[in-house]
């Protein structure tokens, strides 16, 4: 695949959570069948990261980084898109395992749905039976030639894949959070895509498992995502909310690195 023009750019987003990152390069590199370029993006991890990035990168021609030595959050993204190279961008978090076949097809949704703006890699529904605490996403079905996808009018998070014209119109990633704790602001670039005039939408089933969103990641690595809802709209009232749907409440608890736990409100 090497020389030709890719089918498709990913820029992967990483910030810390090696072992999550590695599983996510591993599951990208072997499902991914179509000429690609992959430029992973490293906001200042300080838990060996950045040393995986150089190696993975180093024996893959395909594969280029960018290390920074800060937390630039969604902003960074920006920087490895103007490399990038195919009429199709990919944006993808660092958690993420990604299925055979998703490639394909979402450049045939992109061929068949051409008011398609901005693709999610999820589903329109949670997976609930997986443990996927995330919110509702209240959608519209479009069936065509065989496809579905589901047509938001809110957001469909930031790993996404979105046609070049989005970006060559200025749209571009935005931060959202506080305190040195930065994200893509997901919502922001969905809402820009949809005024420009395209569509953005869900996926009828889940291409990747996003362990980002279960509830045993969340379980094992507390401290993280306390840090992280309390930077983002909602805060830590939005997590309690969340876990109870697996009947899990959120208490403090100074004797934790994140001074709280969970307990279980059965």
């Amino acid at each position: 695949m090497a020389g030709k023009k890719p089918l498709i750019s990913t820029v992967l987003l990483n910030w810390n959570r090696r072992y999550l990152l590695e599983q996510t390069v591993n599951s990208y590199l072997s499902t991914v069948n179509v000429p690609y370029e992959l430029i992973i993006v490293d906001n200042g991890s300080r838990d060996g990261s950045q040393e995986y990035i150089k190696n993975v990168c180093s024996c893959n021609e395909l594969c280029t980084n960018i290390l920074l030595n800060k937390n630039m959050g969604g902003i960074a993204l920006n920087l490895a898109l103007t490399r990038a190279r195919s009429d199709i961008l990919h944006v993808s978090e660092n958690d993420l395992q990604y299925k055979p076949g998703w490639v394909e097809r979402v450049i045939r949704i992109f061929r068949v749905f051409p008011e398609l703006g901005q693709l999610s890699l999820y589903a329109h529904s949670p997976a609930r039976n997986e443990g996927d605490i995330d919110g509702e996403r209240p959608s519209e079905r479009i069936s065509r030639q065989g496809l579905t996808i589901y047509q938001t009018r809110i957001n469909v998070h930031s790993s996404s894949v979105f046609r070049r014209e989005v970006w060559q119109q200025g749209i571009r990633w935005k931060n959202i959070g506080n305190n040195g704790v930065r994200f893509p602001d997901d919502y922001s670039f969905s809402q820009e895509v949809m005024k420009a005039g395209y569509i953005v939408a869900w996926n009828d089933e889940y291409l990747v498992t996003n362990y980002g969103h279960l509830i045993d990641e969340i379980k094992n690595n507390l401290a993280y995502y306390v840090r992280d809802y309390k930077a983002k709209p909602g805060g830590l009232e939005k997590l309690r909310k969340r876990i109870k749907r697996f009947g899990y409440g959120l208490i403090l608890d100074d004797k934790e690195k994140s001074g709280y736990r969970l307990v279980s409100l059965d």
